[in-house]
């Protein structure tokens, strides 16, 4: 009899020390979780140097926090003094880098752009010529860029329709 009793009293001692550490841990408050994730930021910065009525060069910057590939669009017209668009005809430069390709109406930089870095230039040296017989007229070269993240290369492929071959930018969308 005293052994059932000792074991009736072991087995409540028990429960109760088992009990009180579940409820401690349950209950213990621990300091607040800080999430230091940061989504990737891709953001273009279109550098141009211009002297006069000469673009002397024009490259892209990576201003984002990862990889990216970078494209421009060009769009060239006249205007007038109040900023009407002419009907003139207005030529885009020619590209002077192999490390760019048109495509879709864009102009693809080949390589990955790391942080804080810039593209190649994508010309040099374009004058932005008056128009014979009408000075008043204002050539306009408006750059516009756009990036992506290199990481995964799936998403420049879905987004942009090119080829990512050995890490750098090829024309023809999905083989």
């Amino acid at each position: 009899m005293k052994f059932k009793k000792i074991s009736i009293i072991a087995s409540i001692l028990l429960l109760v020390i088992g009990l009180s550490v579940t409820l401690s841990l349950l209950v213990s408050q621990s300091g607040p979780i800080v999430n230091t994730f940061a989504p990737g930021k891709v953001p273009p910065k279109i550098i141009e140097e211009i002297e006069g009525n000469v673009k002397k060069e024009v490259k892209v910057q990576n201003t984002g926090n990862i990889y990216a590939y970078i494209r421009v669009f060009l769009a060239a017209n006249y205007t007038d003094e109040q900023g009407n668009i002419l009907n003139i005809e207005a030529k885009l430069p020619t590209i002077t880098s192999d490390d760019w390709f048109y495509f879709n109406g864009y102009y693809y930089y080949k390589h990955i752009v790391s942080p804080d870095q810039f593209t190649s230039p994508l010309f040099q040296d374009f004058e932005m010529k008056p128009v014979a017989g009408n000075e008043e007229a204002i050539y306009e070269l408006q750059v516009l860029a756009s990036s992506v993240q290199a990481d995964p290369a799936d998403a420049v492929k879905k987004l942009w329709d090119v080829q990512v071959v050995d890490g750098e930018l090829e024309p023809g969308g999905t083989p």
